[in-house]
């Protein structure tokens, strides 16, 4: 029998996100910048919660003019600048404009692989910029179902990001790990539970998850397998998974 009550967020996607086991290397999207921040992670554009929302698309824009900022790959430049600066949410709006810069010139659902892999680490950069205000929240440890809300609100666009940039380079294991950790904040249901290991288990398989990220995958599914089997009736002397 499944257990369906959903009391918000699992412990298992708190400690994945590093709150309560101390996996603390990450990666921005395909690899471009190496940072000492734990790996986080659906629509583009801001986060919906007034206590962490980005700044307006307006800004942004002003802010890519000011630059010089001419192209998609200046802009992203200037997303992973903002994110190694931890404003998150400047890098989420300024990856999202890179996502658009770039769809301008080659569409939404680019025929060529480099494009579509391009499209899907910036996909993926989005939504581990997300998880790591997700993250931020949390240790910021103002209590309540208002928190609880935006910390969920953050996780669906997150998971709607990476999944996203798993259609379009399905090889791209650090969006199967996003995907993964972003259906652990989401909720505590069977169903999520079961569809983050897969998405886990898929970065686990992949040739090209970097060696540096393998503890931190088995961490995340560790702990999303334990909530799945916490979650389900299991019949008398049947193994869990």
């Amino acid at each position: 029998m499944d257990k369906q009550q959903d009391n918000g967020e699992s412990e298992a996607g708190q400690a994945c996100l590093g709150e309560k086991a101390g996996t603390d290397s990450a990666s921005v999207g395909g690899g471009d910048v190496v940072d000492s921040r734990s790996h986080p992670p659906g629509e583009t554009g801001p986060a919906a919660d007034a206590s962490s929302a980005p700044p307006s698309v307006a800004d942004a824009n002003s802010s890519i003019a000011a630059a010089g900022l001419g192209n998609w790959k200046s802009i992203k430049q200037a997303g992973t600048d903002s994110y190694m600066a931890d404003d998150f949410e400047k890098a989420i709006v300024l990856y999202s404009a890179a996502i658009k810069a770039l769809e301008d010139e080659v569409g939404d659902e680019p025929e060529a692989p480099d494009d579509r892999k391009q499209l899907s680490i910036l996909y993926t950069n989005c939504a581990m910029a997300r998880l790591q205000i997700v993250k931020r929240e949390r240790k910021a440890g103002t209590p309540g179902q208002e928190k609880a809300d935006v910390i969920r609100k953050l996780g669906m666009r997150a998971n709607v990001e990476a999944s996203n940039a798993v259609e379009l380079d399905d090889s791209n294991a650090k969006a199967w790990l996003r995907k993964g950790q972003a259906l652990m904040v989401m909720t505590s249901l069977q169903q999520r539970s079961k569809q983050a290991m897969m998405a886990l288990e898929r970065a686990r398989d992949s040739p090209n998850l970097p060696k540096s990220m393998k503890p931190e995958v088995a961490q995340c599914l560790k702990m999303a397998t334990q909530a799945f089997n916490d979650q389900t009736d299991m019949p008398a002397g049947c193994p869990q998974m």
